[in-house]
C-alpha cells in the first residue's frame, strides 16, 4: 500500500491519536471521555502531524483549541468528538468546486 494513500495516512493517525488517549484515560474514565483541563497536556503529548508542533505556547494552543470548535460535556471531551476535529484541523482545509 502506497504511504500517500489516504486511508493509510489516517489508519496510522488514528492509531497515535488512539495511543495518546489510552494514555490520558484509560485509569480515570475508563478510556471513554477525557477531562476538559487535559486538553493542553494532550495536546503537548499527541504528535504531529495531527498533533501540534513542539514549540507551540500554551496560549498559541488555546487559539488553535478554540479554532477547532472542540464541544464539551460537563466538563468532559469524548474520544469521537477529539478524534473528528483533530483529523478535520489536519485534512479538513480542502475546497470543493461547484460539481462537486
Amino acid at each position: 500500500m502506497a504511504t500517500d494513500n489516504p486511508i493509510s495516512k489516517f489508519k496510522k493517525n488514528l492509531d497515535v491519536f488512539m495511543g495518546t488517549w489510552v494514555e490520558f484515560t484509560a485509569t480515570k474514565s475508563r478510556c471513554i471521555k477525557l477531562r476538559e483541563k487535559r486538553i493542553i497536556d494532550f495536546f503537548k503529548k499527541l504528535p504531529m502531524p495531527i498533533g501540534l508542533p513542539t514549540e507551540t505556547t500554551d496560549d498559541q494552543m488555546k487559539k488553535i483549541m478554540l479554532k477547532m470548535g472542540i464541544k464539551c460535556d460537563d466538563g468532559y471531551i469524548y474520544f469521537n468528538e477529539l478524534l473528528y476535529r483533530c483529523m478535520r484541523r489536519r485534512y479538513g482545509s480542502f475546497k470543493l468546486n461547484k460539481k462537486m
